[in-house]
């Protein structure tokens, strides 16, 4: 995690980072790689983050928020206004952390219904290429979505090297979208055209009907393989009668498995062609809140299978702040998979 902290710092001309007092020590690592102090600062609480995000949409300045997950638990009532006021926000926030009080049984994806578009990363090359792609979709695209980018822990062997594409049509990923900004003068055409663009209030709804084509275009530059329909997701099947869907990646290096790159909105487009040959699929997921009899994953593709699919889905749940699935976790789910077990529901 230091290297993407540092990378960021390097080459973020971003308007304002902020650091909330769980990721405190994360604010000397960058500022000392950017050379000074000036552009970072504390924000005292998670709420008041947000809220300085919030203010700057207006005079049309990008601030990146660093927080942990479980800071987003007492701010989750201004996830959903914020959301609904389409308000171009971007925040960072990493699985690992400080813990807070009654965060056991809270689950990353209880933030899936909140409309802010969620991304789940897990090496830090992908971490920086979200990043990239949520700043490129505000300021090339002028898609007013808020997006979350999470991250798993820092210490997962996945990880993986670290080399950020400078070769890429987003521009240098953080620094180059900064040129856009500038005032352009427009013809008489062009003016009435963004007058007509201006009476239409955008929606949620509307927004999120243009996003898939949008993000495809990204990962196609970012250099992703890409599906015929629908959003790329990495790895493979277990073998032909059995598959792994996750959002989180395996450890082990003879159990690769279905990962999703974005779990809201969750598009199985491509994701179900693939399911529909095999004759059992594990859905892996961090443990729901108390109260909730289906998880929230799980139950999602579960409504998104065709009734005519005969094959058995399984729902496993890890604790409720597990970013990653690490060997112990994940042998359990690959053995209840080619035993066949017949429960629909286990913990591991």
């Amino acid at each position: 995690m230091d290297r993407i902290i540092k990378t960021i710092a390097k080459q973020a001309n971003l308007d304002r980072v902020l650091f909330t007092p769980a990721l405190k020590s994360l604010y000397f690592s960058m500022a000392m790689a950017s050379g000074g102090a000036t552009q970072f600062k504390h924000a005292e609480t998670m709420r008041k983050g947000l809220h300085f995000a919030a203010d700057k949409v207006d005079d049309k300045k990008h601030v990146l928020l660093f927080c942990s997950v479980t800071e987003l638990i007492p701010v989750y009532d201004l996830l959903l206004p914020y959301a609904e006021q389409m308000l171009p926000l971007v925040v960072l926030a990493l699985r690992s952390g400080t813990e807070v009080s009654g965060s056991s049984h809270w689950s990353v994806h209880e933030l899936a219904g909140t409309g802010w578009l969620v991304f789940h990363t897990h090496t830090q090359q992908e971490l920086y290429n979200h990043l990239a792609m949520a700043y490129y979709l505000f300021e090339e695209k002028q898609f007013r979505l808020p997006v979350l980018v999470m991250h798993s822990a820092p210490d997962h062997p996945v990880q993986g090297d670290f080399i950020p594409r400078e070769d890429l049509n987003l521009g240098n990923p953080l620094t180059g979208l900064t040129t856009s900004r500038k005032e352009k003068k427009l013809d008489f055409d062009a003016a009435l055209k963004a007058i007509k663009q201006k009476k239409e209030k955008p929606s949620l709804r509307g927004t999120y009907c243009q996003l898939v084509p949008l993000l495809r275009e990204c990962y196609e530059t970012l250099g992703y393989a890409l599906p015929e329909a629908g959003l790329p997701y990495a790895g493979a099947t277990l073998d032909a009668d059995h598959a792994i869907v996750t959002s989180v990646p395996p450890a082990s290096a003879n159990a690769t498995c279905l990962r999703l790159l974005c779990y809201r909105p969750l598009i199985l487009d491509a994701l179900l062609p693939v399911l529909q040959g095999t004759q059992r699929v594990a859905v892996v997921e961090p443990q729901p809140s108390p109260g909730v009899t289906i998880p929230p994953f799980y139950g999602e593709i579960a409504g998104a299978l065709p009734r005519d699919w005969r094959g058995e889905l399984l729902s496993v749940c890890t604790p409720s702040l597990c970013g990653t699935l690490h060997d112990s976790q994940l042998n359990p789910v690959i053995e209840q998979l080619r035993a066949g077990h017949p429960e629909r529901f286990f913990m591991v």
